[in-house]
């Protein structure tokens, strides 16, 4: 009996180490494909804000720019998010070019990342 539990043990382990390794989600490389491009806030919001992903040879390069907020660097990809160093974007849904910020959290997680925008959810849509 404990021979079989250790084959079942040794069998599962490799298989969530090839699951892991081998089935990655989004990476930079395919990234590159669809999000360069300029990302705007829609009317609902009550606000305007861009987000502009350029590609360059280090990566895609961020620029995001509102009344009150202007910052610039280096994106980071991990799976559906982008890491804009202060704050991530969803990527709801590549196809359409959709990416939804939560901008504000609550009593328990208090942050405001945009404030010039008093709504919870910006979602931001390619041009």
């Amino acid at each position: 009996m404990k021979n079989t539990n250790m084959k079942t043990l040794l069998i599962t382990m490799i298989f969530c180490i090839f699951f892991t390794f081998m089935c990655k989600p989004e990476t930079e490389e395919s990234a590159y494909k669809y999000l360069p491009g300029t990302y705007v806030t829609t009317q609902e919001s009550g606000c305007h804000v861009t987000i502009t992903l350029t590609k360059t040879t280090n990566g895609i390069r961020y620029k995001i720019k509102g009344k009150k907020i202007h910052k610039t660097g280096m994106l980071k990809i991990y799976e559906n998010y982008l890491n804009y160093g202060d704050f991530e974007t969803e990527i709801t849904d590549p196809s359409k070019g959709l990416l939804t910020l939560q901008n504000y959290g609550n009593s328990m997680n208090p942050f405001h990342h945009i404030k010039e925008c008093d709504v919870k959810y910006l979602k931001f849509y390619k041009q």
